[in-house]
């Protein structure tokens, strides 16, 4: 995904999950979306495939004097589709493979809003949420220089629901 901010594009791009993840923060729906990514689990890299099935996100815009902070809240329920150990049966395992699947999610997440604020390009329309609810942040012809100093950030819930094949 191209980035712009708004008059042109900046030369920026996101990566395929970073773009998963703008896609899925921003406007727009996704009631499905497949994700791989490999785990260093004793000594050996295990792959790990999952869908993200009914993602759903809360923003919320908060204001700290003059710093502006904005944080979303995600539920991320998930279906495992690959993990060769197979032993997801146990629970201690099951709590694991969620806590490092919320790792890197935060991870990509994360690299994406750093990259946005670096390229002025707000992707998530967190500007016109500011303008909306929030005028006495919102200052005319400084949007830019504002937007690379907010604070982003993303608190996930990651919750497996299913695991094995599905197809």
């Amino acid at each position: 995904m191209a980035l712009f901010d708004g008059k042109k594009f900046t030369g920026e791009h996101l990566n395929l999950r970073e773009s998963i993840f703008a896609t899925l923060l921003g406007d727009r729906k996704a009631h499905f979306v497949e994700l791989a990514y490999f785990w260093n689990k004793n000594d050996k890299k295990v792959q790990v495939a999952f869908n993200i099935v009914n993602f759903k996100k809360k923003k919320k815009v908060m204001q700290d004097g003059e710093n502006i902070n904005v944080q979303y809240n995600i539920d991320m329920p998930i279906l495992i589709t690959e993990y060769p150990p197979n032993q997801l049966d146990r629970k201690n395992e099951r709590k694991h493979l969620e806590n490092f699947i919320k790792e890197r999610v935060e991870k990509d997440i994360t690299s994406m809003f750093k990259k946005c604020q670096e390229a002025s390009s707000d992707v998530l329309g967190i500007g016109e949420d500011i303008r909306a609810y929030h005028p006495q942040l919102w200052k005319e012809g400084k949007w830019k220089e504002i937007y690379k100093n907010i604070k982003i950030e993303a608190k996930l819930n990651v919750k497996i629901i299913r695991s094995g094949s599905i197809r």
